[in-house]
Formats: C-alpha cells, sequence, structure tokens
C-alpha cells in the first residue's frame, strides 16, 4: 500500500461520506466519480474498458477492503468525521 493509494482512497470514502450527508455539486460529483474509477483501476486493468473487467477490478477492491477491515473502518470513520465537520462550516 502506498501512501498515493491511501490518499485516493481517502478522497474516496470523503466522497461517500459527503454523498451519505447532502447532494453534491455537479463538479464535485464529477472528481468524486474520477476518484472511484481511480480506485478500480488500482485494482483492474486499465486496457480493458470492458463491463466485465470493471466488474472484476470492483470485486477485488471490495476484497481488499474485506481483508483491510480495520484500515477501512478508521478511514471510513474519518472521512466521515471530516464530512459532517463541513457540512457544519458550510451552514454556520
Amino acid at each position: 500500500m502506498t501512501a498515493g493509494f491511501l490518499a485516493l482512497l481517502s478522497a474516496y470514502y470523503l466522497c461517500d461520506a459527503t454523498a451519505t450527508l447532502r447532494p453534491l455539486s455537479p463538479d464535485t460529483a464529477q472528481t468524486c466519480a474520477a476518484q472511484y474509477e481511480a480506485v478500480k483501476a488500482r485494482f483492474g486493468t486499465s486496457s480493458d474498458p470492458t463491463p466485465a473487467a470493471r466488474q472484476a477490478a470492483y470485486l477485488r477492491f471490495k476484497a481488499w477492503e474485506a481483508s483491510n477491515v480495520r484500515l477501512v473502518e478508521r478511514m471510513r470513520s474519518e472521512a466521515a468525521s471530516s464530512a459532517r465537520a463541513a457540512l457544519l462550516r458550510d451552514r454556520i
């Protein structure tokens, strides 16, 4: 696991957490979709964009999450806290 991958994953989880609290702006939604695709690309091949290859990459990502439960829980918890804090700042 590289620092770059962890940063990408943190951003992905932050997008996910934010989307559960409020609608994303079109620009943010586009950025989050790109981050999601970048996460999946880490688990698949970018040279095969077929639906089957994309699904296989997603399943490898989910398997990685399942084998790294504590890390994923911590990262998701931190993302949820950050998303809630940002929401409160935006409302003040």
